[in-house]
């Protein structure tokens, strides 16, 4: 019989006004903010792993891109949705 992977819990500070900015945007893209974070951890891991950084990874980068540009934003967040669920990781509505 398989067994379940052993999980961790991770804690750490974060400014409170980030933290609420943080779980607002998760939950208006229908995220749990773990969700997101676990997310983040694998593509900086992969990324870190392949010395291949992911074209999300450069968020200073993707920022001064789409500053401005809804359209490019909504295609941003379409990418992003369609690799996580090629991951399986689609949150539920």
């Amino acid at each position: 019989m398989a067994t379940a992977p052993i999980k961790k819990t991770i804690t750490f500070r974060v400014e409170s006004e980030l933290k609420k900015a943080f779980i607002k945007s998760a939950h208006s893209n229908n995220q749990t903010t773990a969700q997101v974070l676990r997310e983040s951890m694998r593509r900086y891991v992969q990324a870190t792993a392949t010395g291949k950084p992911s074209p999300h990874m450069d968020m200073a980068a993707v920022m001064k891109h789409i500053a401005g540009k809804q359209a490019d934003w909504d295609a941003f967040m379409e990418d992003l949705k369609a690799e996580d669920e090629k991951r399986g990781m689609v949150a539920k509505s």
